[in-house]
């Protein structure tokens, strides 16, 4: 029809975060086929494939197209903003006007649902107690998304055949996403914890989604959750 597919809102009741700051966010779930979940929790999922941002049109995609090939050409530290904005062709302010900081643009050149910072807000939201959970919650959910699992994948593949790709996946998932966790570990080891977090669910991705090992490619997110939390809750807690 004319007016698109249909859209449903999940509205999440507003709390205080683990971070000291409100968390009340509003999240968009496009009601067509590439947006369905691979599998479906039995409850709502922490992410949800989002609607297009404010400010969509050829400037943001010129964007995210020359992001996503920097990104692969030169790896996640190599492809500095002006880098991207000399392949775009546009001002480097408007990177920022439209994406924020580098780790904000490379999660939206993979359709990650969640800015990095957001993404811990959802983690820590119920005290360090239950961030495990949240986790590996956030991190199938993400996965379980389709177009946003195929950029993960494609990322994956090329972590374990190139050197940029294994640049990429050690910088994003090891020093900007869940090295915002870390800060809030007690511990000296805390960045050794936090490495072993990353060890675990990306070698689970990869055998799961990748690999396509068929035990856990059969098994639901849910029973996944349920195996894995108790292991990576002892990364966090010590």
């Amino acid at each position: 029809s004319l007016a698109g597919p249909r859209r449903r809102l999940l509205r999440p009741r507003p709390r205080r975060t683990a971070l000291g700051a409100p968390s009340s966010c509003v999240l968009a779930i496009d009601a067509d086929a590439s947006a369905t979940p691979r599998h479906q929790f039995k409850d709502t999922p922490l992410v949800a494939r989002t609607g297009r941002r404010a400010g969509d049109g050829d400037t943001r995609r010129k964007i995210l197209d020359a992001a996503r090939s920097s990104f692969a050409n030169h790896g996640y530290q190599g492809a500095t903003i002006r880098v991207i904005a000399a392949e775009a062709q546009v001002d480097p302010a408007l990177i920022h006007h439209y994406f924020g900081p580098k780790e904000d643009l490379f999660a939206a050149s993979i359709e990650f649902p969640l800015s990095p910072a957001n993404a811990v807000e959802t983690i820590m939201a119920d005290g360090i107690e239950n961030a495990g959970r949240n986790l590996v919650r956030l991190f199938l959910s993400v996965w379980e998304i389709q177009p946003t699992r195929d950029a993960l994948m494609a990322i994956v593949r090329a972590g374990v055949t190139t050197d940029q790709g294994a640049e990429t996946l050690r910088q994003f998932f090891g020093e900007v996403l869940l090295s915002h966790v870390a800060p809030h570990l007690e511990g000296e080891d805390a960045e050794l914890r936090v490495a072993l977090v990353a060890s675990h669910l990306i070698g689970m991705a990869l055998l799961r989604y990748v690999v396509g090992f068929e035990q856990l490619a059969k098994a639901s997110p849910d029973e996944l959750v349920d195996l894995i939390t108790p292991r990576i809750q002892d990364y966090l807690t010590g």
